[in-house]
């Protein structure tokens, strides 16, 4: 036995007295993720840090805290929006142990009593994910914008405060940005596929740098305007007829063969009376 049990010292009483209230006064503790959470409303815990306990010998040992289980979980929410992603087992997080009961607010809302006297209880406590150690930190960490990304950087929301919001997936092989100089960017390794049931329709001109091709050949243009002048009657008929035949041959010598590729540009005139 420690010898500072054999005799009466004040100072040894009231830190003896102090640390036995301080063992069990519980605020934050760091937790991982027994098991996937399958309603994203609750989860079962296991805490990080052992329990500190004194034998009847004096000497102290370190034991496992028991599980927490159903312990509610809290995503950062706020103006009618909530940021919520998947609880799954091996993640860390802080337990947050509340310093009273909260089980009547808890399932009912708004200003309820506490059921019974208890303080700072293991049984009373939120689950806040994403407190890391620091073996589980974040590679390439933006120091310059806000991200939501996936934890290996593959995939990425950025919101930049001047170039403005992007997005990047698995590692940058696809990238859509929005400058607000430079305008809206979009980059891929692959395919990029447009499927509007009500069709897609382009204001301003458009640039191709390859070639356009069509599953269906594509139809011969419309032409559309007004002849007028000195024309009227079968005059009128006439040149109309003129100009429309020359609009097919245009049509007709721009078509290539039957994979429907068009490399042609159309000029339509408008003829004013």
């Amino acid at each position: 036995m420690d010898l500072r049990y054999r005799f009466d010292d004040e100072t040894e009483m009231h830190e003896t007295i102090r640390d036995a209230v301080l063992s069990g006064l519980h605020i934050a503790i760091p937790v991982g993720v027994s098991e996937d959470s399958k309603d994203g409303h609750t989860v079962k815990l296991k805490a990080l840090v052992k329990a500190v306990r004194r034998k009847p010998d004096g000497s102290k040992e370190l034991v496992e805290m028991p599980p927490f289980s159903d312990v509610p979980i809290q995503f950062a929410s706020g103006g009618g929006t909530t940021a919520t992603f998947p609880i799954k087992s091996g993640e860390e997080g802080i337990y947050l142990v509340a310093s009273r009961g909260f089980d009547a607010w808890h399932q009912q809302g708004g200003a309820q009593p506490a059921i019974d006297a208890r303080r700072n209880s293991l049984s009373d406590g939120f689950f806040i994910p994403g407190v890391r150690s620091g073996k589980r930190k974040l590679e390439n960490y933006s120091t310059e914008s806000a991200q939501m990304r996936s934890d290996d950087g593959k995939h990425v929301f950025d919101l930049h405060p001047k170039n403005g919001p992007s997005m990047a997936a698995d590692g940058g092989k696809h990238v859509v940005s929005v400058n607000p100089t430079g305008g809206i960017s979009i980059k891929t390794s692959t395919a990029l596929a447009v499927d509007a049931a009500k069709g897609t329709t382009f204001k301003g001109a458009a640039h191709f740098t390859d070639a356009v091709s069509s599953d269906k050949s594509f139809k011969a243009p419309t032409l559309t305007g007004q002849v007028g002048g000195g024309f009227t009657g079968i005059a009128n008929g006439f040149v109309g007829a003129l100009i429309g035949a020359g609009a097919v041959l245009i049509a007709m010598a721009a078509q290539a063969p039957s994979d429907g590729v068009q490399r042609a540009s159309y000029t339509l005139a408008k003829v004013i009376r």
